[in-house]
């Protein structure tokens, strides 16, 4: 029974840091376009990601980026880059 309590407090504790990420990230942006989770990002296309930064922050890259398989990538210099990303929507120009 102490290994589930352990298990449900450590997802409780995730669910915590997703959940204040999410009000920060609504906070700093105007959500016109809706952010979706990194876990159905297309593989196609061109994407606005949001990595959680060392203090819990999260935060939307200023590049463009696109997925590779499991690997994301600079879609302006087309290197691999070393992110986990929270969140994703369409690149649009006007960044």
């Amino acid at each position: 029974m102490q290994v589930k309590r352990a298990t449900i407090q450590r997802a409780i504790g995730y669910l915590h840091h997703f959940v204040w990420g999410v009000l920060i990230m609504t906070h700093i942006h105007s959500l016109s376009r809706e952010w979706l989770p990194v876990s159905i990002a297309p593989s196609v296309g061109d994407l606005e990601v949001c990595v959680m930064d060392y203090d819990g922050i999260v935060q939307a890259l200023g590049y463009p980026c696109h997925k590779n398989g499991a690997e994301w990538v600079d879609a302006s210099n087309k290197k691999h880059i070393d992110i986990q990303p929270t969140h994703w929507r369409k690149w649009t120009e006007s960044h």
